[in-house]
């Protein structure tokens, strides 16, 4: 089984007036006591319209395709998986581990913003594994990953990729469940 790409990056954009807010209110914060409306961003850039369409096929359609066409072939990530290569041949190997390990999987895009080359991106995976998700069996259970990425993109092909995502906490907390 490999690694789920850790393209994911905390990252502070700013959007530009060509982005489209729009409120919804996010049950898990009002759970916590937070009423406010969470913002949606949403750039009409052509950079974050190639990465979401990229999430969104390699995800949801389960389109390998949208990694050759979206990842560069010398794609560098600066916060690989262990044991994760460089490229898009790495990219493509663990996305379609991931995918391979899934009965279901779906990505939700919450925000996507950029300016110039650099596109940031929150979103949430949900997965349900069909056999041991990174070594944690949680064959049937439902896992979200909550991700931010920061890419710099190239002719609207990633060149590079940061990110951080919950899905540490995630599997430890199933683990932990389990035990």
């Amino acid at each position: 089984m490999g690694r789920l790409s850790a393209r994911h990056c905390v990252g502070a954009l700013v959007p530009d007036e060509r982005s489209l807010a729009v409120g919804r209110l996010n049950p898990s914060r009002a759970a916590r006591g937070h009423n406010r409306e969470e913002e949606t961003v949403i750039s009409s850039n052509p950079n974050c319209e190639a990465v979401m369409d990229m999430l969104r096929r390699q995800y949801n359609e389960r389109d390998l395709s949208a990694v050759d066409q979206y990842i560069a072939e010398d794609h560098g990530d600066h916060n690989p998986m262990p044991g994760q290569g460089q490229g898009r041949a790495a990219v493509r190997q663990v996305i379609g581990d991931v995918l391979e390990s899934a009965e279901t999987i779906n990505v939700e895009i919450h925000d996507c913003f950029g300016e110039g080359d650099m596109v940031a991106t929150r979103y949430t995976v949900t997965v349900t594994p069909k056999e041991k998700f990174f070594g944690v069996d949680a064959r049937g259970k439902t896992l979200s990953m909550h991700i931010v990425g920061v890419d710099r993109l190239q002719d609207l092909q990633i060149i590079e990729s940061w990110g951080e995502s919950n899905m540490l906490a995630v599997l430890q907390a199933h683990a932990e469940s389990v035990a």
